[in-house]
């Protein structure tokens, strides 16, 4: 984990009221890990998912197929520099996808009730979020609050309503929690809420 996400897991979250408790019940996947799992929130059950078969990795293609979990399986899902390669939109066979909008539904589909979401990716105006040609998801401070919220959110006072993303496919919706960018990388924390309204 970088010294970012270790000051944003000791320092930011918790001066915005969230606590973060895991006990010996808890499980985690790692989207894109590769070989090395991310486990932030010290989760007792952890596993990647990556198109890379190893131990403790759940091999899937996220660019083309859902998460193989259950729905609210999963208390916590990590992405480290992994939504920068998620494409926007495919196109196949005369269909338009908008992938990056699918995960971001499947996600919250396995995250159990009150589950949490962090991402870790280079953004704007960051030319790390660009230099890279695998990157083909440019993430603002506002991708995530405007196309996966709930509104009104403190980052968006004045809209009201479904989150961005709902026109594209996108279901329900995240609660936001906080986000930092740090030089080159954005730091966001997003939640399922515990009971749907």
């Amino acid at each position: 984990m970088s010294k970012y996400s270790e000051h944003f897991f000791e320092s930011i979250i918790p001066s915005e009221g969230i606590y973060l408790e895991s006990d010996n019940e808890t499980s985690s996947i790692d989207l894109g890990s590769g070989f090395q799992v991310a486990n932030p929130f010290n989760a007792s059950n952890v596993k990647g998912v990556d198109i890379l078969s190893g131990k403790n990795i759940i091999t899937v293609d996220l660019f083309h197929d859902n998460l193989p979990l259950d729905d609210e399986s999963v208390d916590f899902v990590t992405a480290f520099d992994f939504f920068e390669h998620v494409p926007r939109v495919i196109c196949s066979n005369k269909k338009t996808s908008f992938r990056f909008i699918e995960l971001m539904s499947d996600i919250l589909r396995v995250l159990k009730p009150g589950g949490y979401l962090f991402s870790h990716t280079p953004a704007f105006p960051s030319p790390a979020a660009f230099q890279d040609p695998t990157h083909l998801n440019i993430i603002t401070d506002l991708t995530f609050p405007e196309y996966f919220c709930r509104r009104p959110n403190k980052w968006l006072p004045s809209r009201q309503g479904k989150p961005g993303g709902s026109r594209y496919g996108f279901k329900d919706e995240y609660i936001f929690c906080c986000q930092k960018m740090y030089e080159t990388h954005l730091l966001t924390l997003l939640q399922k809420p515990a009971m749907h309204d």
